[in-house]
């Protein structure tokens, strides 16, 4: 009856410790990224999403991934992949993310949904980033694309003339991207146009639109206008793509008589000469030469 009474004893510490296993390990159900589970086994949903979004280079945006249990069960220690690519910074991170590539989750409960914030900061324009989040056999991919951005200059030349100013209106697309809709703003044309001529694009009002520029594309606006000492001028130009500096798309002065005197071209003087030369000191002149070759041919 002992020896029954034992055997009867082990059979039941053995089938508690069985129990008692069996609950411990449904409980603490453990993930990780690079297992081989089956779809039904691993019951969770990766969402990926940003903002704001329009994004610019250089401009902070905040990246989110969310994991959500659609299962009955808790998980426990969850490992998901989540590599930035290259040109995308991290700047701020929760301390459960690790090594730019890993969020690491203690417990995700029935019906819990979780999510990682990033900030980050694109170092390229006009470029696609493409982020993927992994818990096998999970996958989320997702795509974050930049804007293009230009950085255009404008510049501002002038001569005097006689009671005219002769502008020269240059504009520079510096890049790196194609500049769409380029407009120059703010043109003397108050002044009152005598003439123009345009490299490219129209002038309508005191606007010049110039169009899409290429990277390191320049084109000139010559506008001659009638004098106004001490006139200012504030030229500006603009795009439907971004820039990064916005020092360079503005060119303002004042015009001034005595300043710009001197950069009348010299054959401009030679005309002015000729046209206001004295008549009787060219009487003079002939009266001298003339003779002079009737005897030479004689």
């Amino acid at each position: 009856m002992n020896s029954k009474f034992i055997l009867l004893s082990f059979a039941l510490i053995f089938s508690t410790l069985f129990l008692i296993g069996g609950v411990s390990a449904k409980d603490n159900v453990t993930i990780l990224s690079d297992n081989n589970l089956d779809n039904d086994v691993l019951n969770l949903e990766l969402n990926q999403n940003y903002t704001p979004d329009s994004i610019n280079k250089g401009q902070l945006f905040d990246l989110y991934l969310s994991v959500k249990n659609k299962g009955s069960d808790p998980y426990h220690n969850l490992t998901i992949l989540y590599n930035l690519p290259k040109g995308l910074e991290l700047v701020l991170w929760p301390d459960e993310y690790s090594n730019n590539s890993t969020w690491n989750i203690d417990t995700l409960y029935p019906g819990e949904t979780n999510t990682l914030t990033l900030v980050c900061l694109p170092m390229y324009s006009n470029y696609t980033y493409e982020l993927t989040a992994s818990i096998e056999p999970e996958l989320d991919t997702m795509e974050v694309q930049t804007n293009p951005l230009a950085d255009l200059s404008v510049s501002v030349d002038y001569i005097v003339g006689d009671g005219i100013i002769k502008w020269f209106v240059n504009v520079l697309n510096n890049g790196p991207d194609y500049a769409t809709n380029s407009v120059a703003n703010n043109l003397p044309t108050d002044l009152g146009i005598i003439s123009y001529n345009l490299t490219k694009g129209s002038l309508f009002n005191n606007q010049w639109f110039i169009g899409d520029l290429a990277s390191g594309e320049a084109q000139t606006l010559t506008l001659i206008t009638n004098f106004a000492d001490g006139y200012t001028y504030d030229i500006s130009v603009t795009s439907d793509t971004a820039s990064e500096d916005l020092s360079n798309q503005t060119a303002s002065g004042t015009v001034k008589l005595n300043d710009t005197e001197k950069d009348v071209p010299v054959f401009e003087e030679i005309l002015d000469s000729r046209a206001t030369a004295n008549p009787i000191v060219l009487l003079l002149l002939a009266v001298i030469f003339v003779p002079g070759l009737i005897f030479k041919k004689d």
